[in-house]
C-alpha cells in the first residue's frame, strides 16, 4: 500500500514540477470558486483512480504459486479497497475539510491531491501538521527555484 501512496505522491510532485513561477496556480483559489458538484466530483474521481490503481497493482503483482498467496493478495487489495471508498457522509466531510484547509493562505498552493489526502487523514485522526508544513515548504520552494 505504501508503494502506491508513493508512486501517486510522485505523479503529483512531477506534475507540480511543469508550473512556472508567473503561472503558480493557487489550488486554494480554484478550490473555493467551484462549485459543490464540481468539488463532489474530484473527490469521486480521486477515490476511483486510486482504488482503480491499486486493484491493478495488487493484480500485477498478486503471487501465482498458492491459493494460500494469491487469497493474502486479494485481501490486502480489499483493505486498499476499503481504505479509499468513502460514503457520501464521508465525502462531504472531506469536501468541509478541505475547504477549511484551503481558508488558510498559507495552504493555497499546495495541490489538491495533497489536501485531500491531509483531509483524509485529518477526518481519521492524524495530526497533519506536519505533512502541511512539509508541503507549503515544497511550494515555496519550488517558487524560489522557479524565479
Amino acid at each position: 500500500m505504501k508503494a502506491i501512496h508513493i508512486v501517486i505522491v510522485g505523479l503529483i510532485v512531477l506534475s507540480a514540477g511543469f508550473v512556472h513561477a508567473e503561472d503558480k496556480f493557487n489550488y486554494g483559489e480554484k478550490w473555493t470558486k467551484a462549485e459543490i458538484g464540481e468539488k463532489m466530483n474530484f473527490i469521486d474521481g480521486y477515490q476511483f483512480g486510486y482504488i482503480m490503481g491499486a486493484m491493478k497493482a495488487a493484480k500485477h503483482f498478486m503471487p501465482t504459486n498458492t491459493e494460500k498467496e494469491k487469497e493474502a493478495a486479494f485481501t490486502r487489495a480489499i483493505m486498499i479497497y476499503g481504505d479509499r471508498r468513502f460514503g457520501k457522509d464521508m465525502l462531504v466531510s472531506i469536501l468541509l475539510v478541505i475547504d477549511k484547509l484551503y481558508e488558510d493562505p498559507a495552504n493555497v498552493y499546495i495541490e489538491k491531491g495533497f489536501i485531500l489526502e491531509a483531509a483524509i487523514d485529518k477526518i481519521r485522526g492524524r495530526d497533519i501538521t506536519e505533512d502541511l508544513r512539509l508541503h507549503r515548504k515544497t511550494a515555496e520552494g519550488e517558487q524560489e527555484a522557479e524565479k
